[in-house]
């Protein structure tokens, strides 16, 4: 079976966590595939267009995969390898046409744009196309039993089409030494406190507010308390504000925000505790790379989370902020409670595995094709 890959997120730059998990994805289908998988993008979707170089780049990105770059024109499109394939994989903010020799399968990460109020009433709309599609694929992949139901929900389809593959966390994810993270940990300035760690975009979404909130809460119960707040991520929209309130609560140094870093699993490995307050996920992979990690997690309980973190960690109310600095004074006050949830953690985490995932993306793409190949004698023969 050949596999097509839309790509174009990574060629275009990506490097967020749809980023990850299709690297993730292609380097682990791509053995049980017989190496028959291809990248797929549109060289001219891109400003400059890409070329030969960004190809080779791209393929080094993905440990070696084969990459093609299609050109923009319909004629080359109907004789390009992107439609030579027996599946064709689109994936959101892909810009490939659909495949007409072949069978097409979606991979929805979640439906946040429909789910989620931003205040856009526009905010929705460039996405929609994307999640018609899907509707009418041959297959769907999703990550979560919670984005099927919502995917079922809000846009519709067979649910017969549609095929659960939760992600897992990659090997990097791991207990360390403190000497292993130490060095890390001092060329962020955290060597000298203990620390709370949060990894994501910071968005409304994610609601770091909530946790910047239940953190001040937990610190004014105890103020002996000598955590820290570790955010990481990049700011994309409340960015200012949120650190407003940090001055506003008077946090002050309580509260550092790394933005984008290359060193995450020695910052996972090397803290208390992991939090996770966010009020809607499509999986919710930073949990399961910090119980990967040995470390303690909180996490909200809302949409897919629980599915993740299962009785692993302490789900509380994002809404809450007395909840959330509960949860928080649980964990950092109680040594017991940690080393129990992080044996706990690292043994919910061991259930996931990308060679699981795999082999489920491969289910997945086998009931596409034979869906359209039970399809292909009546449409050929009403052409």
């Amino acid at each position: 079976m050949r596999i097509g890959i839309d790509a174009q997120l990574a060629a275009a730059g990506n490097r967020t966590g749809l980023y990850t998990q299709l690297r993730r994805v292609v380097g682990a289908v791509r053995p049980l595939a017989g190496d028959r998988v291809w990248l797929l993008a549109d060289a001219a979707a891109n400003r400059p267009p890409l070329g030969r170089a960004d190809a080779a780049v791209l393929a080094a990105a993905f440990d070696g995969a084969k990459v093609r770059l299609r050109r923009g024109y319909r004629v080359w499109y109907r004789l390009s390898r992107c439609n030579r394939v027996d599946v064709l994989v689109h994936n959101l903010h892909g810009v490939l046409p659909r495949a007409t020799r072949g069978a097409n399968v979606y991979v929805v990460p979640d439906v946040i744009p429909l789910a989620f109020d931003y205040g856009d009433p526009d905010f929705a709309a460039p996405y929609r196309p994307f999640y018609e599609a899907a509707r009418h694929a041959d297959a769907v992949v999703v990550w979560s039993e919670h984005t099927k139901a919502d995917f079922l929900a809000r846009v519709g389809g067979d649910p017969g089409r549609v095929r659960v593959c939760p992600l897992a966390a990659g090997p990097e994810f791991r207990p360390m030494a403190r000497a292993e993270v130490e060095p890390v940990l001092a060329r962020h300035g955290l060597a000298d406190a203990p620390y709370v760690l949060f990894v994501s975009t910071v968005e409304p979404r994610k609601n770091h507010a909530g946790l910047v909130r239940g953190f001040a809460r937990a610190v004014a119960a105890d103020p002996a308390l000598p955590h820290r707040l570790v955010l990481v991520g990049k700011p994309w929209l409340g960015g200012a504000e949120l650190f407003d309130l940090v001055r506003a609560l008077g946090l002050g140094d309580r509260v550092r925000h790394l933005g984008f870093v290359d060193d995450l699993p020695p910052l996972y490995a090397g803290a208390a505790a992991f939090a996770f307050p966010s009020f809607y996920e499509g999986f919710g992979l930073p949990p399961l790379e910090a119980m990967a990690a040995g470390v303690p997690v909180l996490a909200a309980a809302a949409s897919s989370l629980p599915e993740v973190v299962g009785d692993a960690g302490v789900l509380f109310d994002p809404h809450d902020d007395r909840a959330i600095a509960d949860a928080l004074l649980r964990v950092l006050t109680d040594p017991a409670a940690r080393a129990d949830l992080a044996a706990r953690g690292l043994a919910r985490a061991a259930r996931f595995s990308w060679d699981r995932t795999a082999a489920q993306y491969l289910a997945a793409f086998r009931a596409g094709y034979d869906r359209f190949a039970g399809r292909r004698p009546a449409a050929r023969g009403g052409g």
